[in-house]
């Protein structure tokens, strides 16, 4: 063995080779694109790289991923992710993406999207984390009696529940949403004197108080004795969706690379007839039976 390197997402890899210096070589060492290599089965005999004697080979740098976007699904019956289409999408998958969860006690958890992940039974939402989203709250601090509105967006942690209410004991979470404009139906407690001629009133959680930080308190959201507080939506979908973005324009590089092969050490566009020196790189082999 030679060379050998594992990527778990797949990030393309420039290698350099060195060969042993003999007589008739006039350059010593080259480049390889892993990256530009086909995925064949693992019968597959390779692509041949030289006749030469190698010397070493090294790692020169390593690049994005050269993987596609894995589809995962969330199977509710089991409580596990697959990628089998059962149960609710999640969205495509790769890299560093992640996967939010949110709890009842008011946590989140920010794990990855390996199909093993083990999800706790108190979980009420699951989707993919777009890191940029704030999470809407609100939550009652039983040491101050009064129920909050905050937002915020997700510190990356290392796959661990986080809280992001009071700590005082007595305190609970009211409502959570990963919706752009989500909105709070406020009941008032009838029994009360004070409260008890008050309409339900329903508020924008996002006209209350801007993104802070996760640990801020948020503001007050009422004053008044509040029997229930729920969403007029489900959790990640409100009313106004989120806008789209544009999509950043794609620069098409390989005019460049092909207008500067001089930046390689060895030009690997060449045939045999024009390198004496030196075997043509990538020749197909056939695959094993």
């Amino acid at each position: 063995m030679l060379y050998f390197s594992v990527h778990p997402n797949g990030e393309r890899e420039v290698v350099s080779v060195l060969l042993r210096p003999r007589p008739h070589l006039k350059r010593l060492r080259f480049d390889i694109d892993l990256g530009a290599l086909l995925i064949k089965g693992r019968n597959s005999a390779g692509n041949r790289v030289t006749k030469e004697i190698i010397q070493k080979i090294v790692q020169k740098e390593v690049g994005g991923s050269t993987l596609a976007a894995r589809k995962i699904w969330y199977d509710t019956v089991v409580g596990r992710l697959n990628d089998e289409g059962r149960g609710k999408f999640l969205g495509s998958f790769k890299g560093e993406d992640r996967i939010l969860t949110l709890y009842k006690n008011g946590e989140y958890r920010l794990s990855s999207f390996d199909l093993a992940t083990h999800f706790d039974e108190d979980m009420i939402h699951i989707e993919k984390w777009i890191q940029d989203r704030p999470i809407s709250a609100v939550y009652y601090d039983a040491e101050k009696e009064l129920h909050y509105v905050k937002r915020f967006t997700c510190e990356v942690t290392q796959d661990k529940r986080v809280s992001y209410i009071s700590e005082a004991p007595g305190s609970y979470l009211d409502v959570v949403s990963t919706a752009y404009r989500p909105e709070a139906r406020i009941i008032f407690n009838k029994l009360l004197k004070e409260t008890k001629n008050l309409p339900d009133q329903v508020l924008n959680l996002a006209d209350l108080i801007e993104v802070k930080g996760m640990k801020a308190q948020g503001n007050q959201m009422t004053k008044m004795k509040v029997k229930e507080i729920v969403l007029t939506h489900p959790i990640d979908e409100s009313p106004e969706p989120w806008p789209q973005q544009e999509e950043p324009e794609l620069v098409d590089q390989s005019a460049e690379e092909e207008a500067e092969p001089a930046s390689m050490e060895w030009d690997l566009s060449k045939k045999e007839d024009e390198n004496p020196d030196q075997i043509p790189l990538f020749e197909e082999e056939p695959e094993a039976d």
